[in-house]
């Protein structure tokens, strides 16, 4: 039994491991071809870029509330209040029952805007979006 799992660690380690080690020195916030995931591997080097486009949308970032975030952005932000995560306003998700009205339920709720990666964001926002790569925010009050 001790063999079988050496053996099934070394295959997966030479199936996974070149894959895996080329990503980690990939520097961008998300992988090729795996449009949804982010690539942790690159956060601290990428932190920086969120925060300054946050800054050039006017949008409030450190302890804010209810910015809507993603996994990347979230991270980018100290003491955010009852942040709201992008996936659940995204139309191809759970968000489609507000699809077309995603800018009144965020009003509703007291959220200044949205800073996430710019394949989540709602077709509503698509041209009123400050964009940085793959990075994309909206401030809520400027339309």
């Amino acid at each position: 039994l001790l063999g079988l799992s050496i053996i099934s660690t070394c295959a997966l380690v030479y199936q996974l491991g070149p894959r895996l080690l080329e990503l980690s020195r990939f520097n961008s916030e998300y992988l090729p071809d795996q449009q949804y995931s982010v690539n942790v591997f690159s956060f601290e080097a990428i932190r920086p870029r969120i925060r300054t486009l946050a800054d050039k949308c006017a949008l409030e970032t450190d302890g804010a509330a209810r910015l809507v975030v993603d996994d990347m952005t979230y991270f980018a932000f100290n003491n955010l209040t009852e942040p709201i995560h992008l996936a659940f306003l995204w139309p191809g998700g759970w968000g489609a029952d507000i699809s077309g009205r995603t800018r009144a339920f965020l009003l509703s709720k007291g959220s200044s805007g949205i800073i996430a990666q710019c394949t989540f964001l709602s077709r509503e926002f698509r041209y009123l979006t400050t964009r940085d790569g793959n990075l994309c925010c909206v401030n809520l009050a400027d339309y």
